[in-house]
């Protein structure tokens, strides 16, 4: 009797050992290219959030952030503008309704040190970045050489969803506790039987 209720034991344990299917993340990955800038210039970036009920994703659904851009200064060569989360004060986005016209809009700022921002979608026709108009991106360069210059495009940035990684396979180390659990109970099954046969014989 008790073989076999630590066989069933084991069986019982073992569906428990075993990590169900990983639930899937809400949270979605975005990448976004805009150009159009002077001298080939260039906005790229990421961002992750979750998708509310309404379909879109606001500031307070980021949980990453990161936008640069990328300024030829010719002689000078290339500088780097970097904004992160933290430098965010605006953002919104619509997965489900974004096309050739993007519904992506961003303003970011940095203050400290040389200022500047950069402004996507309606941020840049409104003006929060220090210029207005018929824009689609505004950047105001963090350049100490000259504060006071602007870049702009009319081109609408492209976002494209990053694909989800593959679910989560099972630990290694859990597997093997469920092999571990089966391989006892046959092992102490086969004892139980060979000490019974030597019992039947004597």
């Amino acid at each position: 009797m008790r073989t076999k209720a630590a066989i069933i034991t084991a069986l019982l344990l073992a569906p428990a050992l075993i990590p169900g299917e990983a639930k899937a993340s809400t949270l979605k990955t975005f990448t976004f290219t805009q150009t159009g800038y002077p001298v080939n210039d260039i906005l790229t970036g990421t961002f992750t959030g979750t998708v509310e009920a309404d379909g879109s994703i606001q500031q307070a659904d980021l949980t990453g952030f990161t936008a640069s851009y990328a300024a030829n200064l010719g002689r000078f060569g290339i500088q780097m503008d970097t904004y992160t989360l933290p430098n965010l004060q605006l953002f919104s986005f619509i997965p489900s309704i974004d096309g050739p016209n993007s519904s992506l809009d961003i303003f970011a700022s940095v203050t400290s040190g040389p200022p500047g921002s950069v402004c996507v979608g309606a941020a840049a026709a409104f003006g929060l970045c220090g210029v207005s108009g018929n824009l689609a991106g505004v950047d105001h360069l963090r350049y100490p050489q000259n504060p006071f210059l602007w870049t702009t495009t009319t081109q609408f940035a492209l976002v494209q969803l990053v694909p989800a990684q593959p679910a989560a396979t099972p630990e290694p180390a859990t597997a093997g506790l469920c092999a571990l659990a089966l391989a006892s109970a046959f092992v102490w099954r086969r004892k139980r039987l060979a000490t019974r046969g030597k019992s039947d014989t004597l």
